[in-house]
């Protein structure tokens, strides 16, 4: 480790142990804190040289290896992920929507022919992963769409990156993850974020001209991307994508309360729920008062809960931009 030995060359209980880290914040810190106890949480073999490897690291160097090991900037990856990700799967708890295949999972780790060019950066105070794929990437000149995504509860910016790269990949657009939660940690800290988002968006271009904006959110962060795309910066998107979660309000009970300051011109919407979701009540009356204020919305209803939903990131993408302004 002292060495900067790559990641894809460490035992497989290491890789195990900073796979599952970098797709939840909240073990990131337990992996931080003492190594071998967060793997033996999870139920992590470690042989004696990983035990020892894992007691010898620094918290800054594990939080350094599990950030490099959520997007891989090397072939081989594949192989590796398709021999754990049962294990995996059984051991993020809940949040089977990074791993299922046909969504993030396994067999699409890692794009056919590598990944485009990825990197942190600081836009308008707000720490974020952009993402840009090759072919956009090798023209500076060529207009691209930008996908602006928050993640959710327990999961890292980086969460994004595995949900959307592959697709932006296959169809040539931005992606831009904001690290909301570990910024926006107040009420006004988020109000600034809902303002920001849509300038943001302009920022992840990077001098190009847009040929469409769209906003993400997951869970958690879906009352601030309803906020930014149907309230406060609705003429800024050209699409709103809420992966769960539902917006701020009581849309069963007070469903004209709850709508209040939406706008006379929202961008389309394409809404995930799971039938087996807490808030699914709250969510399908969500959609039938955007259905009455003529909101262009589609509701994908999933079997059981949302967090272990699979799917089709590419269909969600084609919807959007079928229906974009």
């Amino acid at each position: 480790m002292r060495r900067a030995v790559p990641v894809s060359e460490l035992p497989v209980g290491i890789e195990q142990l900073l796979t599952i880290a970098a797709l939840d914040a909240a073990f990131l810190e337990h992996v931080a804190a003492d190594p071998v106890a967060a793997a033996a949480a999870r139920g992590i073999r470690l042989d004696e040289a990983e035990v020892a490897l894992l007691r010898n690291a620094t918290p800054a160097l594990l939080r350094q290896m599990a950030e490099r090991l959520v997007v891989p900037k090397t072939i081989g990856r594949g192989t590796f992920m398709k021999a754990v990700a049962a294990s995996i799967v059984a051991m993020v708890t809940g949040k089977a929507f990074l791993l299922c295949s046909g969504c993030t999972g396994a067999d699409t780790f890692e794009s056919e022919g590598g990944t485009g060019r990825q990197q942190w950066v600081t836009y308008d105070g707000h720490t974020c992963y952009l993402y840009v794929p090759k072919q956009v990437d090798a023209d500076a000149s060529m207009p691209a769409p930008i996908m602006v995504a928050l993640h959710g509860e327990g999961e890292t910016c980086l969460s994004n990156v595995q949900r959307w790269a592959q697709t932006a990949d296959n169809y040539g657009f931005i992606l831009l993850s904001v690290n909301w939660t570990e910024e926006a940690t107040s009420d006004a800290g988020v109000d600034k974020l809902v303002q920001a988002l849509a300038s943001l968006a302009t920022m992840g271009l990077e001098g190009r001209m847009p040929s469409g904006r769209f906003l993400c959110s997951r869970g958690t962060a879906t009352p601030l991307a309803y906020r930014s795309g149907l309230v406060v910066h609705p003429l800024a998107w050209d699409g709103v994508v809420m992966l769960g979660g539902v917006p701020d309000g009581d849309w069963v009970n007070q469903p004209a309360q709850a709508s209040e300051g939406i706008s006379d011109d929202p961008p389309a919407v394409y809404y995930v729920s799971g039938d087996a979701d807490p808030d699914f009540q709250q969510a399908k009356a969500c959609v039938a008062r955007l259905n009455e204020l003529d909101v262009v919305c589609g509701h994908q209803i999933v079997s059981g809960e949302t967090s272990a939903a699979i799917l089709e990131f590419a269909s969600i993408w084609l919807w959007l931009v079928q229906h974009k302004r």
